[in-house]
C-alpha cells in the first residue's frame, strides 16, 4: 500500500495549534475520513489505529488517513503473537481493534477530540482506558475554546450559543 504525499500537518498538530473545530468543519472532515475508511473496508482492510495524529490535513483542507502500519485483513487475528492488543488506548473500542466497527468507534473519538480539543478518555494503557477505575467527576479537566467543559460535551450538553472555531 502506498500513500500520496500530503502537504500539511496532522490533525493532531492542527488541534494543538488552533484548538477545537466548529461543528461544520468537524462534520466535513469526518465525512472525508469516513469515505477513506469505507474504501479501506471495501478492500477488507481494518486500519486499527485511527487517531488524530494519523490523519493528515493537506493545504487544500482535505483530510487523508495515514499510517496503515498495523492494518490487517478482516480474516486475520486481532492479536500479535504475544497476545498484545495493537492501537492507541484512548482511541480503541472497548472490545479492542476487532473489525471495521472498531475503526468507526475510533473515528467517533477523533470527532469528539475535534470538538472538545481532547479525547474523552485518558489513560496510558488499554486497561486504564476501558477498565478504570475512572476518577470521580470533580469538574472539567479542560474546556473547549467555546467554553464547554469536556464532561459536559460527553454528556451531550453544548456551550449555548458559543461555537468553538478553528482558524
Amino acid at each position: 500500500m502506498a500513500l500520496e504525499y500530503v502537504d500539511g500537518p496532522s490533525l493532531s498538530q492542527r488541534l494543538t495549534e488552533h484548538g477545537p473545530y466548529a461543528w461544520d468543519d468537524t462534520k466535513s472532515m469526518l465525512d472525508q475520513m469516513a469515505r477513506g475508511l469505507a474504501a479501506a473496508h471495501k478492500r477488507d482492510i481494518v486500519h486499527r489505529d485511527i487517531k488524530s495524529s494519523n490523519v493528515l490535513v493537506g493545504s487544500d483542507g482535505i483530510a487523508k488517513l495515514a499510517d496503515f502500519g498495523i492494518a490487517r485483513g478482516l480474516d486475520l487475528t486481532r492479536m500479535t503473537a504475544t497476545s498484545t492488543i495493537l492501537g492507541t488506548p484512548a482511541y480503541l473500542a472497548p472490545e479492542g481493534p476487532a473489525d471495521e466497527r472498531s475503526d468507526l468507534y475510533s473515528l467517533g473519538i477523533v470527532g469528539f477530540e475535534m470538538l472538545a480539543g481532547a479525547p474523552p478518555f485518558d489513560g496510558k494503557t488499554y486497561q486504564q482506558v476501558v477498565g478504570g477505575p475512572h476518577p470521580p467527576d470533580t469538574g472539567p479537566r479542560s474546556t473547549s475554546r467555546g467554553g464547554t467543559p469536556r464532561h459536559r460535551l460527553a454528556a451531550g450538553q453544548g456551550s449555548g450559543g458559543t461555537t468553538p472555531v478553528c482558524d
